[in-house]
């Protein structure tokens, strides 16, 4: 006995049987159309879109983690000015704390009225004999020097940091019962190249121990 199925589209009946083969071959056909793809690989204009997205992927990359070295670069190197910058006006402090007599070199300053580029003073030492005491700021050199008597003069900031200013401004008060305040103001970098224009201010004020009257008696 032989099946027979209507066929809507063209309107007549066809066997069962050959119905199914049809759909069978279709089937087949299909699926080796779809392995045939899949083992076709990459056409060259995918392999040239793919390459062309990898690249600027990793272009976009690269200048990220470039611009990320360099900032930890250049924080770090400030962060290094900062702290000899801290140390060598901590010391400086120390000094004035128990100095007297305060003058500044007679010169034209770029720091203005009542300031100055170097600072002189007079210091006791443990035996009790005075001796004069100065700071410079070496404009060529770009650091702050120390100067103590008649010795030469020593650096007191470290060779990789960068002095790019220093003024002393010096404060005094009209009653001779009141020690004058001194205010340091230094802008100081990374000698590094890279971060050569980067400067950080740095500014402190201090008051000698030792009043004018004191040192008159």
């Amino acid at each position: 006995m032989i099946f027979f199925s209507y066929k809507k589209n063209n309107k007549r009946f066809v066997p069962l049987e050959t119905s199914q083969n049809e759909e069978l071959d279709v089937k087949n056909s299909v699926r080796a159309h779809r392995t045939h793809k899949s083992l076709a690989g990459f056409t060259l204009i995918e392999l040239v879109v793919a390459t062309s997205l990898f690249v600027a992927a990793m272009v976009v990359i690269v200048g990220l983690f470039i611009r990320v070295v360099k900032t930890q670069r250049m924080v770090q190197s400030l962060m290094g000015a900062q702290s000899n910058a801290s140390l060598s006006l901590e010391q400086m402090m120390r000094e004035l704390r128990t100095g007297f007599s305060f003058s500044y070199p007679q010169n034209i300053s770029p720091c203005g009225t009542g300031g100055a580029e170097a600072l002189t003073f007079m210091r006791t030492r443990e035996n009790g004999v005075p001796v004069p005491v100065t700071y410079f700021w070496n404009k060529d050199e770009e650091r702050i020097e120390r100067k103590e008597g008649s010795k030469e003069r020593t650096p007191l900031t470290s060779g990789d940091v960068r002095v790019a200013r220093m003024c002393f401004l010096n404060q005094s008060f009209s009653s001779p019962s009141h020690p004058s305040r001194i205010t340091l103001v230094m802008q100081v970098g990374p000698r590094d190249s890279h971060v050569r224009d980067r400067v950080i201010d740095l500014q402190t004020t201090v008051s000698p121990r030792t009043i004018p009257d004191e040192v008159v008696r």
